[in-house]
């Protein structure tokens, strides 16, 4: 008999020490997640941060304050003169802008010596609707600008159908849901 408990307590301290690990395992896991969620928003969250400040500081003509926050790549091709040259031109050329909204972030990585970052805005300017990319790359633990770049949104060149309303290609002469002419057909 004494054979027969040796087995039932040796399964018994297998069972125990096989839940064990499974939670232990769980437990690592959750942490892990926890750490990679907590870093990725704090990395985000910093980035935003510093994309706002900059241009916070644009929309005040606080040039000294922007060009601070512009990467050493920016900085070597430009100089705080040049940079709130540029700066105050392409304000004056849009003819005042408002309205400035975030439109999409991409963190390519929040930590580390090759951690990047593209937002996009969108604002009403003077000149009509525009949208921003502002290109971060993080420096010594600190987000800094690296690019600009202002363009005019895509125009919307679909065309809806007088009969049904569905959205149709550009070039397209007759809607692809009910058949209705869309446009006149050139003559030869």
């Amino acid at each position: 008999m004494s054979h027969h408990d040796g087995d039932g307590s040796s399964s018994r301290g297998c069972f125990f020490y096989g839940c064990m690990t499974a939670v232990v395992v769980g437990v690592v896991l959750a942490l892990a997640v926890g750490a990679l969620v907590y870093y990725g928003y704090s990395g985000q969250a910093g980035v935003r941060a510093t994309a706002d400040a900059y241009l916070e500081a644009i929309d005040a003509g606080d040039y000294v304050r922007a060009y601070d926050l512009l990467g050493p790549d920016w900085q070597s091709r430009m100089s705080p003169d040049q940079f709130a040259d540029f700066e105050a031109g392409a304000r004056e050329a849009l003819g005042g802008c408002s309205d400035r909204r975030m439109a999409s972030v991409n963190v390519q990585s929040a930590s580390g010596t090759s951690a990047r970052a593209e937002l996009g805005y969108t604002i009403t300017c003077g000149s009509g609707p525009m949208t921003i990319r502002l290109v971060m790359a993080r420096y010594e633990g600190d987000w800094l600008v690296e690019a600009e770049e202002y363009a005019s949104p895509e125009p919307d060149t679909t065309a809806a159908c007088p009969s049904c309303g569905t959205l149709n290609p550009p070039q397209a002469n007759f809607c692809s849901h009910c058949g209705a002419r869309l446009r006149d057909l050139e003559q030869p």
